[in-house]
């Protein structure tokens, strides 16, 4: 499956983690607080969702993002937010 990349994202992002130093983008969601403003958390997440979900075109990609901007605040860890994303995907309408 095709990796969704810093270019098919929507909004702009900070950029301040490395992927290759950063335990919180590699592996599975966790109970590590997740940061929606991250870039590279942003596209860990994206990816790992789209993998879960068996989805693979751009535009799921991009509505997993629009989902990870909007889950409710009481959802703090990767975990967490995984799973509301998971429960909400065919609820969530794409153009809201």
């Amino acid at each position: 499956m095709p990796a969704f990349n810093s270019y098919d994202l929507e909004n702009n992002y900070s950029w301040t983690r490395t992927l290759k130093d950063d335990l919180k983008l590699s592996g599975e969601p966790d109970g590590s607080e997740f940061d929606n403003k991250e870039g590279n958390e942003m596209l860990y997440m994206i990816n790992k969702l789209m993998k879960n979900l068996n989805v693979t075109r751009v535009l799921d990609g991009q509505k997993l993002e629009r989902m990870l901007t909007l889950y409710p605040a009481n959802y703090r860890t990767q975990a967490h937010v995984e799973k509301w994303v998971i429960d909400n995907w065919g609820r969530y309408d794409a153009h809201a």
